[in-house]
């Protein structure tokens, strides 16, 4: 358990460290001194990303410095995206005021940006809603998790003309359970 804190200790302060060299070679504009074009380019040729990444870190540094005494779990910059503006605009103890109600369950972009809401520190998210029995593209009135399964089924004949047969009979049988389950005829062809 001991070494499995110290390495996840560890990533956080490798977070830490990029986010205030990447800063430094920012605000130095180091890609000058080096002959090349742009921030990106040094990130690109020293560190093989581009500078989207490079800001993230940099925006992330401060929320792992802020966590840094209240967790030795291993920090995700992309988890940690919600707290960057509760860390601007609300300080350090909202952050970790934010990690704290999420933790109550897994920690995620998610549960973080719903923890900030509960607690007033950011503003609702409006979410795609999901949909469940969309329609596929090809306008056959199939679900996408039928058109998949069946695919997978035929893509299985091609390799073990047996297994596919025992999938697509399994594939019937969960069909037929479904109908007597909503009461529905098959039609028997």
């Amino acid at each position: 358990m001991a070494a499995r804190a110290n390495e996840q200790r560890a990533k956080q302060q490798k977070i830490i460290v990029q986010g205030r060299t990447f800063q430094a070679m920012k605000k130095e504009e180091l890609w000058k001194v080096l002959g090349l074009p742009h921030f990106d380019a040094l990130v690109q040729a020293q560190f093989g990303f581009g500078k989207n990444y490079a800001n993230k870190i940099i925006r992330a540094a401060p929320v792992v410095t802020a966590l840094e005494t209240l967790t030795s779990e291993e920090l995700a910059e992309k988890h940690l995206r919600p707290l960057c503006g509760v860390l601007e605009t609300h300080g350090a103890d909202a952050v970790r005021e934010v990690w704290t109600e999420a933790a109550r369950k897994k920690i995620t972009e998610k549960s973080l940006q719903d923890a900030a809401v509960f607690l007033g520190y950011a503003e609702p998210v409006e979410r795609p809603a999901k949909v469940v029995g969309q329609r596929s593209a090809n306008g056959g009135g199939e679900l996408p998790q039928t058109t998949e399964a069946k695919n997978a089924i035929l893509s299985l004949r091609q390799k073990d003309e047996e297994r596919a047969k025992q999938a697509a009979i399994e594939l019937l049988r969960a069909a037929q359970e479904l109908c007597q389950e909503f009461g529905i005829q098959m039609e028997q062809n």
